[in-house]
């Protein structure tokens, strides 16, 4: 699973990825950074503080910090949007373009469950 904070127009300046293989990973500038290990079927706490004007974020996990004044992955003024994403990145697609189903849509994948509690944005 990946949680996300975009801006208005798509772009993901803050990265988190859930590996399959029991990793968390954020993508810090230009490079993906290594933050901490988990076991499946245990909950995980995360605070994501960002800060837009300096295009840097700060990651804790479980209470302790594992990124500290990372650079943004795109660079954007604005944040606006969170978001939780499971599969790849479908890219951005022209409002006007028509759109296609993606190969294999229909083919079953693994289960993966995710519970997701206590979401609070502050400004």
């Amino acid at each position: 699973m990946d949680i996300e904070v975009s801006d208005k127009n798509g772009l993901r300046p803050v990265r988190i990825i859930i590996t399959n293989t029991g990793k968390i990973r954020a993508v810090s500038g230009n490079n993906i950074a290594e933050l901490s290990e988990y076991k499946a079927d245990s909950w995980l706490s995360f605070k994501i503080d960002v800060n837009a004007a300096a295009g840097e974020l700060t990651i804790g996990i479980n209470g302790k910090e594992v990124l500290k004044d990372a650079q943004f992955a795109q660079k954007t003024n604005t944040v606006q949007r969170l978001s939780f994403r499971t599969g790849k990145y479908r890219g951005l697609v022209p409002r006007k373009k028509k759109r296609e189903d993606l190969p294999r849509a229909g083919v079953p994948v693994k289960e993966a469950v995710y519970y997701v509690d206590n979401v609070s944005i502050t400004p």
